[in-house]
């Protein structure tokens, strides 16, 4: 079988390639993130095209990831089938429930479906990777690419289709989805390119100067988008992955120096751009939401004040606060904010907050005892990995580690857009044995990586 995967790998590159090149780039282009239930469809179209795809490639390899996570992380498999076992009540309770209306339960239904997804994406694209060779760093690459492409469009769109409805583009842009989690995107195109730059140190002088580029176009973007947490978690998980190349590998001052001054020059770039009230630098320092808060008003209230500069945060929380006393135990189930909330608002805009109210304190202290799990055994092998100058590893890492702090007050872990994303950069972490991944895929199938 290792003669026969070794003939095959040449072949069959090009089109594994092309395959999931196509499914992370169209899937940038694609209206997924508004929260409507045919966003929900599409990206249920996009999964099982993938999965198809990846289940008939590699189903000639008989190995299970599933049982190699029992074997080699017996907490971390229990927490998650725990999880899956208590999600799946909280979702039976939203179906059983007779005052709950039909439509309710239906989008409850498509949501759970969504999750369960997920779930198989994660485990399918890591034993993808492992059967083709396709590495996380190929991955990332391609969201650049597709990052790129999205901003070209948006420009294409502005200034030769005239754009009548460009001051909408905050909700309604012509592409993609809502300007802010298009800001995440950029955001996580931006640290995985930092990270090729600081641990791959045989990079042409062009392709360096590409990634350069990508990070200032991202940085101007991002910063037009008016996603200011984005901002914050790129700032503080680029200063992160500086110190631990200095560290680590002794990089040199300069080099982290360009990077920090690619990014600041990006900042001032965006801003004949930002001509909306929802974009650039006005909209990150919030100065008209300030301005309205503490309008007529000689000392504004601190929660009033707070719930504006933070777009209506603060009462969302409280609303949130609400919903868990009222559901404890097992929550109100998928996409159960939107169904108690009735407004635009589809999740809670925290982490914490958002696992309490859908899945109760029974799901939500599995679900976060698994992902601790997952960060325990990330963070044993980031050295490692930054020693080995590993950069898919590290810029997986990086991505979940800045998406989980963004989470804190947005929604990463449940806006279907930055979610794939992340459970994409999840499937790299460690649930194989060993701490050599080539070693284990040679055992399964003789193959070697694709970069």
């Amino acid at each position: 079988m290792k003669n026969e995967f070794v003939k095959q790998n040449d072949h069959t590159s090009v089109k594994n390639t092309a395959a999931v090149t196509a499914f992370l780039t169209i899937i940038l282009l694609s209206p997924v993130g508004d929260g409507r239930l045919l966003s929900f469809v599409t990206m249920l179209a996009f999964f099982a095209t993938f999965l198809t795809y990846a289940f008939f490639s590699t189903r000639k390899y008989h190995f299970s990831l599933w049982k190699e996570l029992h074997k080699y992380h017996v907490v971390t498999f229990w927490l998650l089938l725990g999880f899956c076992l208590s999600s799946l009540v909280s979702y039976l309770l939203v179906v059983i429930d007779p005052e709950i209306r039909v439509p309710d339960k239906i989008r409850a239904s498509v949501w759970y479906v969504l999750y369960m997804v997920f779930f198989a994406y994660a485990f399918m694209l890591a034993r993808f990777c492992i059967v083709s060779g396709l590495s996380h760093r190929r991955i990332f690459l391609w969201l650049n690419a597709g990052m790129l492409a999205l901003i070209a469009m948006l420009l294409g769109f502005y200034h030769f289709a005239g754009a009548p409805n460009a001051a909408g583009w905050s909700t309604n842009p012509p592409v993609g989805v809502h300007v802010r989690i298009m800001g995440m995107v950029a955001s996580i195109a931006i640290v995985s390119n930092v990270v090729f730059l600081v641990l791959e140190n045989t990079l042409s002088r062009r392709f360096a100067l590409f990634l350069y580029a990508s990070i200032f176009v991202g940085g101007a973007f991002m910063v037009w988008s008016g996603s200011r947490m984005s901002i914050v978690v790129v700032v503080i998980t680029v200063l992160l992955l500086l110190t631990l190349a200095r560290q680590f590998l002794q990089m040199p001052w300069r080099k982290a120096a360009m990077i920090v001054l690619v990014l600041l020059l990006a900042a001032p770039a965006s801003e004949p751009f930002s001509i909306f009230p929802w974009s650039g630098m006005g909209r990150m320092l919030n100065v008209s939401s300030l301005q309205s808060a503490t309008q007529g008003q000689e000392e504004a209230e601190l929660f009033e004040v707070a719930d504006k500069v933070s777009s209506s945060r603060m009462q969302i929380w409280k609303n949130a606060v609400m919903q868990i006393r009222q559901s404890p135990l097992f929550g109100a189930g998928p996409y159960g904010f939107f169904r108690v909330e009735k407004s635009s608002f589809g999740h809670p805009h925290n982490i914490i907050l958002q696992f309490l109210v859908e899945w109760g304190f029974v799901g939500a202290s599995l679900l976060f005892g698994f992902l601790l799990c997952l960060a325990v055994n990330g963070i044993k092998k980031i050295r490692p990995a930054f020693e080995k100058r590993d950069s898919a590893y590290v810029a997986a890492a990086a991505v979940v580690f800045m998406l989980s702090i963004n989470a804190a007050v947005d929604g990463t872990y449940f806006a279907l857009f930055p979610l794939f994303y992340l459970v994409t950069a999840y499937a790299v972490f460690p649930f194989l044995p060993g701490d050599d991944m080539q070693r284990f895929r040679e055992s399964i199938c003789g193959g070697r990586s694709q970069g």
